[in-house]
């Protein structure tokens, strides 16, 4: 029988001309090629190393989470046994012997695969339905209870990146295992890359529920406070989803990723103006530095908010409060890189005939090397 010099699956002979129904390698015939073993090469049922496929799992997962965590481990033959299930689930046609039998083999010779049962009873239990669905399932609408765990190992700067190594092996041996349950040899290799495509969207959509929906705070109040922005994350968003949950529920993950901090709070300002300047005020207090000392900081926190060229007496009122709060009023205008900002509250307080707190506010720009815009037009 001939195998493919790629993946070592058996090939199908079309004239002089051989294809691998698994991998989708192909090429011309070798011309000493006996006859006789032309005939005996086309296989109904493409092959597969049960134990391989095994190994290539733990592998995968012990790069996706290197710290080697015992509950994933314990869960992870259920989910390949749930995917060899759900595969025997799609199949149009009974079940194919051989398959059954490399199953079973496999299943008798691999006893730590899933200690509470017998291989017998999983057998059994995997040709007549569904296995392992609360641990193993992973859709669009469901993550089990070993994809909930290994997400919660991955990291910001994972989901950021965009890749977690690992992850695309781990997710395309099961889709593997699953094809070769699930169809014949000829549709093996479609089934297994539709199967992985469908794995990956889902085990994505939950991750980036979970970095989106229930950020790492303290990583994020962390490198602000170091005065570290980085590329591709908003860490000043996670704050505030963290700290005000209620804000964002309306939002989908998906919508959630393209929007800014400042657009999430430019709204809440508009509609709740002492609630805003709250949720505000948490990015300064988790700075902790002086604004003052860090430039990029204070440009990216120290908005001049739209909300501030509207003619409310209530949004005034809310800003004005704030400002009478040293800590808050120093932050703002105790530094160069605030001048829109900083302009327009000056204008409030004369404007709402509070000349005392302007007059205070000017007082503490007097430390720095800002210059009014209204004076330096004088």
């Amino acid at each position: 029988m001939m195998r493919c010099p790629w993946c070592g699956s058996p090939v199908m002979l079309r004239g002089d001309w051989w294809e691998c129904g698994y991998c989708g390698d192909s090429g011309a015939l070798p011309r000493s090629f006996p006859e006789q073993h032309v005939t005996c090469a086309i296989s109904p049922v493409g092959q597969i190393d049960l134990f391989e496929s095994w190994d290539n799992l733990k592998n995968a997962l012990s790069i996706l989470v290197p710290n080697q965590d015992a509950a994933l481990q314990l869960l992870l033959g259920k989910v390949m046994l749930y995917e060899i299930s759900v595969g025997f689930r799609q199949r149009a046609v009974s079940f194919e012997m051989q398959s059954v039998r490399v199953l079973e083999q496999f299943l008798k010779d691999t006893p730590k695969l899933c200690a509470e049962n017998s291989a017998d009873i999983l057998l059994s239990n995997v040709q007549n339905g569904i296995v392992f669905a609360q641990e193993a399932e992973l859709s669009a609408e469901t993550c089990g209870t070993f994809w909930t765990l290994l997400i919660s190992h991955l990291t910001q700067e994972q989901f950021y990146n965009r890749e977690a190594d690992g992850l695309s092996e781990f997710l395309s041996e099961l889709a593997s295992v699953y094809a070769y349950f699930s169809t014949n040899a000829r549709e093996q290799a479609g089934a297994a890359r539709k199967r992985g495509e469908i794995l990956r969207e889902a085990f994505d959509r939950h991750w980036q529920e979970k970095i989106l929906l229930h950020p790492d705070v303290m990583r994020a109040k962390m490198l602000l406070a170091q005065g570290e922005f980085p590329a591709n994350e908003d860490i000043c968003r996670d704050i505030l989803v963290a700290g005000f949950p209620e804000e964002v529920e309306d939002y989908t993950p998906e919508i959630l990723e393209y929007l800014g901090w400042d657009e999430i709070l430019e709204e809440v300002l508009e509609r709740d103006t002492p609630k805003g300047i709250r949720m505000w005020r948490t990015l300064p207090d988790a700075a902790k530095l002086p604004l003052a000392a860090n430039r990029e900081a204070a440009e990216k926190l120290l908005l001049n908010w739209d909300v501030l060229s509207a003619d409310a007496p209530s949004t005034a009122e809310a800003f004005i409060s704030s400002l009478e709060e040293e800590c808050f009023a120093k932050q703002i205008f105790q530094n160069d890189f605030a001048k829109g900002l900083q302009y327009n509250l000056l204008r409030i307080c004369r404007e709402y005939h509070r000349l005392d707190l302007e007059q205070h506010c000017r007082d503490l720009m007097q430390a720095s090397s800002y210059t009014d815009p209204a004076e330096s037009q004088n």
